[in-house]
This record gives structure tokens, C-alpha cells and sequence, in this order.
């Protein structure tokens, strides 16, 4: 994931005179030097999905495809993910929805409290905080395929499937155990809807698998605590299903 810091409004001149519309002026949101909404003015930042990335010859929201995210809690962060479930329902809806390509080249951005505040004060049309979703198990299964070293979890759309001959060793316990520990975690949370939560006081060590590539890689997709599995995010933690779904 990408861990958004700092943030740049930039003002920003469109060129709708192929329709008509003249050069309207409006804002754009930046950060590390990477456009991540390119017409504040005329994108529907509270809506779910959002598209951030809009047509710069009108301005309207689907005129082109792609540049759509979900805004969800991921344990005490806010992220932009990929717009997963409306990519899974068919060819067209794949391409319409898809991300912004930053997603691709940097990871999803992600805002901690403070840093997600200051994104609101200065673009108040983004959702407050208790408004936006919390990551569903489902999404966050996908996530993990989406960002996975290697790909070694497929490529999205297909099903998450670990490429178990790409992993030469773990952290703890066996190869074979741990890879089959894995895989069915993913397959038991795949299609759930249940909400995730940051992970209460019991402590959940990551496991490492070691992949087999350039520099030999560490990953780390989940965290165990005795036979108790969860989700681990970098730099954001460990979350597990919400105590109100549990």
C-alpha cells in the first residue's frame, strides 16, 4: 500500500471546447507528485463508488472508463481501493471500473487519521470518516491478490489461487502447512461481506512467506494467533471479522 502523507492542491484549466464548454478552471488533488483526483470540482467524491479520475473534455462522471475506487476503513486508516465487486460482474464492468493506474504502480493510497483530516479540510466533498465503509473480508481478499508480490496469488479477476511453487520457505512451521493455511483462509473469506476490524488484544505475529524471485521477496499476507488467522496490511495491521458480525 501507499501511505499518503502530504497532499498538493493544484489549481487546473480543463479543455471542454470539443463540447462546447469552454476552459472551465477547477482543482486538483496531488500527492508525491501524483495526481490522485484530477477535477475536484467535477467529481462525485461521496459517492460509492467514486470515479477520480473523470473525462477532461466534459467533465462527466462515466464518459470514460476507469478511474473508479471504493473509499473504505481499513482498521484505523481510510483507503482507495480498487472498485473490486463492480469488476466482477462481467467483461464491460472490468474495464469501466477498473482503478486509477497509480493503483497499479504505487499500491492503494492510504490516509491515517490525521492525515486523512487534513485531507477533508482541504476537500471537504470526500466523505467524513464514520461515513465511509468498513473493508469487507471479501475486499480485502482481493486486495491482498491485487498487491501480491510476484502475483502470486493469480491475477484478478480469477479466483486467488497461491502459486504454492513460488514459495520457498516460511517463517514458522511448515512449507506445506502454512501455504495450505493460507490458501484456505483465502477461501473462506473470498465471498464474505462481513466486515473487517482491527484485531482486539490478542497478538497475531505475521508469517513470512519467502518467494522465489529477484531478491527473494518477503511477503506477508497473514498473521496467526494460536489456530486464529487474520489479515495483515503493512504499515496498518492485523484486522480480523468485526465483533459485531462475529
Amino acid at each position: 500500500m501507499w501511505t499518503i502523507d502530504d497532499i498538493e492542491i493544484r489549481e487546473v484549466e480543463l479543455d471542454f471546447t470539443s463540447s462546447a464548454g469552454g476552459r472551465p478552471q477547477t482543482t486538483a488533488l496531488y500527492a508525491d507528485n501524483t495526481c490522485l483526483v484530477n477535477a475536484i470540482g467535477f467529481a462525485e467524491l461521496n459517492s460509492d463508488p467514486a470515479q477520480l479520475i473523470v473525462c477532461e473534455s466534459c467533465g462527466h462522471v462515466h464518459c470514460e472508463p476507469g478511474g473508479w475506487v471504493h473509499l473504505r476503513r481499513i482498521g484505523e486508516y481510510v483507503g482507495f481501493i480498487p472498485a473490486f465487486t463492480e469488476m466482477l460482474d462481467g467483461e464491460f464492468e472490468s474495464t469501466e471500473y477498473s482503478p486509477p493506474k497509480y493503483i497499479a504502480a504505487r499500491g492503494a493510497p492510504t490516509f491515517d487519521s490525521n492525515s486523512y483530516a487534513a485531507l477533508r479540510s482541504a476537500v471537504p466533498a470526500f466523505p467524513a470518516t464514520e461515513q465511509i465503509k468498513l473493508i469487507t473480508a471479501s475486499e480485502a481478499v482481493r486486495l491482498l491478490q491485487w498487491q501480491a508480490t510476484f502475483r502470486v496469488l493469480g491475477r484478478f479477476p480469477n479466483n486467488p489461487i497461491l502459486k504454492t511453487h513460488a514459495v520457498l520457505a516460511v517463517s514458522d512451521g511448515q512449507l506445506d502447512e502454512q501455504c495450505n493455511r493460507l490458501q484456505e483462509f483465502i477461501d473462506q473469506h473470498i465471498d464474505s461481506r462481513v466486515a473487517l476490524s482491527v484485531c482486539g488484544h490478542r497478538k497475531f505475529s505475521p508469517v513470512e512467506f519467502h518467494l522465489d524471485g529477484p531478491g527473494f521477496p518477503t511477503w506477508r499476507p497473514i498473521a496467526v494467533s494460536g489456530n486464529d488467522v487474520a489479515f495483515n496490511f503493512e504499515h496498518i495491521g492485523q484486522l480480523t471479522l468485526s465483533q459485531s458480525a462475529a
